[in-house]
C-alpha cells in the first residue's frame, strides 16, 4: 500500500515544553492505524498537528504527496483529512439531521450537489444507525449516540483520512462492541483511519498496525502483537 500520510520529525514546543520531539510515522492508504500511548504522551498533539489545528516547530506533513505543513486546517480538511473529537460539540439547536448538512455542504469541497445534501445525510446517518433520530435534538441523544453523531459529522467532509480521537470514551463494554463495526465498515468503504484510544482491546483488535509515543517520543511501531510484547511500551504503561 502506498503512503497516504507522512510524518516525518515532527516536533512541537509550548514554550519550555517539548510535547513532541522529532516524530516520523507513515499512515498507508486504506489502512487501519492505531496511536496509544500513556496520559500527556503527545497524542492529542500530534492529531492536532495533522488537521492544522497547531502549528509544528520542525518536521514536515505530507498528505497524498503534497507538503501539507504550512497549509490551514480548512484546506488539509478540502483534501481530506478530517477528524472526530473526544468531547462532541454538535449544534444543539438543530436537529441530527441538520447537524450533518452543515459540514455536507461546506465541507465536502463541492462533492454533494446542494439537492442531494438531505439524501446524503441520511444516508450516513443509516450507515451509524441513527436514522430513526434524525430529527431528534442532540441534548436527547444516549452517550453512545452522541458518539456516532460525531463520527457522522466527520463522514460528512467526505475524508480520504478519518482521525478518530477517544470515539469511545466513556462508552460501556457492550457500547464499544457496537462501535467497532461502524468503523470497520468506514475503512472497507476505502477510508483510512487512524484510531486514538485508551480502551486497548478496542484499539488492539481494530488496528492494523501501532504507534507508541511517551512522552512527546515515539517508543514503538508494528503489529498489535509485536507492540503489546515490547519492553518499551510495557515500561510506559506499568513503570518498572
Amino acid at each position: 500500500m502506498a503512503a497516504l500520510l507522512e510524518v516525518r520529525g515532527v516536533t512541537k514546543r509550548f514554550g519550555g515544553f517539548q510535547a513532541l520531539s522529532d516524530v516520523s510515522l507513515e499512515v498507508r492508504e486504506g489502512e487501519r492505524f492505531g496511536l496509544i500511548g500513556p496520559n500527556g504522551s503527545g497524542k492529542t498533539t500530534l492529531i492536532n498537528c495533522i488537521s492544522g489545528a497547531l502549528g509544528t516547530d520542525g518536521g514536515t506533513l505530507v498528505f497524498r504527496g503534497k507538503d501539507i505543513t504550512r497549509l490551514p486546517a480548512h484546506q488539509r480538511t478540502r483534501l481530506g483529512i478530517c477528524r472526530s473529537f473526544q468531547i462532541p460539540r454538535p449544534f444543539t439547536s438543530m436537529t441530527v439531521l441538520e447537524n450533518l448538512c452543515i459540514p455536507l455542504e461546506y465541507a465536502a469541497h463541492g462533492q454533494v450537489p446542494r439537492s442531494a445534501v438531505a439524501s446524503e445525510a441520511m444516508e450516513i446517518l443509516r450507515l451509524m444507525g441513527l436514522d430513526a433520530k434524525a430529527h431528534t435534538k442532540p441534548a436527547d441523544l444516549t452517550q453512545i449516540d452522541m458518539r456516532k453523531l460525531e463520527l457522522a459529522r466527520a463522514m460528512a467532509a467526505k475524508p480520504r483520512l478519518l482521525i478518530s480521537d477517544e470515539a469511545m470514551a466513556g462508552l460501556s463494554h457492550a457500547e464499544v462492541d457496537a462501535m467497532l463495526p461502524i468503523l470497520f465498515a468506514l475503512n472497507e468503504r476505502g477510508i483510512t483511519i487512524i484510531m486514538i484510544e485508551h480502551i486497548m482491546r478496542a484499539v488492539m483488535r481494530f488496528s492494523q498496525r501501532i504507534a507508541v509515543l511517551d512522552a512527546g517520543e515515539k517508543i514503538a511501531e508494528g503489529t498489535p502483537e509485536e507492540v503489546v510484547s515490547n519492553k518499551r511500551v510495557e515500561k510506559a504503561y506499568l513503570g518498572e
